[in-house]
C-alpha cells in the first residue's frame, strides 16, 4: 500500500567530494552518534582521530569484503547511524586489483597491472549495485570522492586552468560520475576558503555552479553551508521532524564482520 510522503521516511545519502586535504573525512566522522566508515587500506582516517572525532572502521580489500560488510549491515543489529565509503575514488582502484588477482590465478598469463574491458565493467557494475543496495538500508549513507577536472562537452580530462571545465567527483567509467550522483540526493562540492580575518573555513557548496556540479534534493540547503558536520546537515534537512534519539558516540575500532567459510 502507498504510504504517505514524509520526510521522516528519507534518509540522507550524500556524495561529497574536493581535493584532497579539503576535509572530506573530518566531515564523514563529524555526528554525534555512531559511524562507520568503510575505506581502502590506501586511505588515511587519521585526520578525523586527530580532531577528536570517534568512529568504526572497515578496512575493504576486495568485493567478498564488500559485500560482506554489506550483508552485516543488512541483518545485524549494528546501531550505525551513519555508513560512509570513504573513498569510492581509491575503493574503485582496489577493487579493480582484486578483480584482477583472480584473473591472474586462473590465466597466469594475463598481467595484473593491465585489466582489461571486461574486467572495468565487471567493476563498474558491482559499483553500481552495491551502492544501490546501500542507499537501500534504513541508515543515514554517503560516499567521499576526490575532485576531478572535466570538459564540459566531452568529459575529458583538461587543463585545470580551461575556461570550459567542469568538477565532478572522480569515478571511472563513462557516465559514472554521472550515475553515481544519480543515485545520491546530496552531492556537495567541499571546499577551503578563507574570511576577512584570514581564518581557514570549509564550505559545501550544494548548488550546481558554473565550474563544479552539486545537487540538493531536499531543497534545504541554498547555496552552501558554512562549517559543515552532519548534525548540522541533519538538523537543516529535518527541521521541525522528530527524530531518534542519537546513539552514544564509539571509540575507533576495528568492525567484527562474519565472514563466509572460503
Amino acid at each position: 500500500m502507498p504510504r504517505e510522503a514524509s520526510l521522516s521516511n528519507e534518509y540522507l545519502h550524500p556524495l561529497i567530494y574536493g581535493d584532497p586535504g579539503a576535509g572530506k573525512t573530518t566531515l564523514a566522522t563529524s555526528s554525534g552518534s555512531k559511524v562507520l566508515i568503510i575505506h581502502p587500506p590506501t586511505d588515511s582516517v587519521g585526520s578525523a582521530i586527530r580532531v577528536g572525532h570517534s568512529f568504526s572502521e572497515e578496512v575493504i580489500t576486495d568485493w567478498s569484503e564488500m559485500n560482506d560488510v554489506y550483508e552485516y549491515l543488512r541483518h545485524e543489529d549494528h546501531g550505525f547511524k551513519w555508513v560512509w565509503l570513504d573513498s569510492i575514488s581509491l575503493a574503485q582502484d582496489e577493487l579493480l586489483h582484486s578483480i584482477m588477482q583472480d584473473v591472474v590465478s586462473l590465466k597466469p598469463s594475463r598481467q595484473i597491472e593491465v585489466p582489461d574491458v571486461r574486467e572495468y565493467m565487471i567493476n563498474f557494475q558491482r559499483l553500481l549495485t552495491w551502492t544501490r543496495s546501500m542507499c537501500a538500508l534504513p541508515v543515514h549513507f554517503g560516499m567521499t570522492a576526490h575532485a576531478y577536472r572535466y570538459s564540459v562537452d566531452a568529459r575529458d580530462a583538461v587543463d585545470q586552468d580551461a575556461e570550459d571545465v567542469i568538477y565532478m567527483p572522480w569515478v571511472q567509467g563513462k557516465m559514472m560520475p554521472e550515475k553515481m550522483c544519480a543515485y545520491m540526493n546530496i552531492v556537495g562540492f567541499l571546499d577551503v576558503l578563507s574570511d576577512r580575518e584570514g581564518n581557514e573555513r570549509r564550505v559545501l557548496w550544494t548548488r550546481k555552479r558554473n565550474r563544479f556540479y552539486a545537487k540538493d534534493q531536499f531543497g534545504a540547503f541554498g547555496e552552501k553551508v558554512i562549517d559543515p558536520t552532519l548534525d548540522k546537515m541533519e538538523a537543516i534537512v529535518y527541521k521541525g521532524i522528530p527524530k531518534p534519539e542519537a546513539a552514544k558516540k564509539v571509540t575507533a575500532k576495528k568492525v567484527t564482520v562474519k565472514r563466509k567459510p572460503a
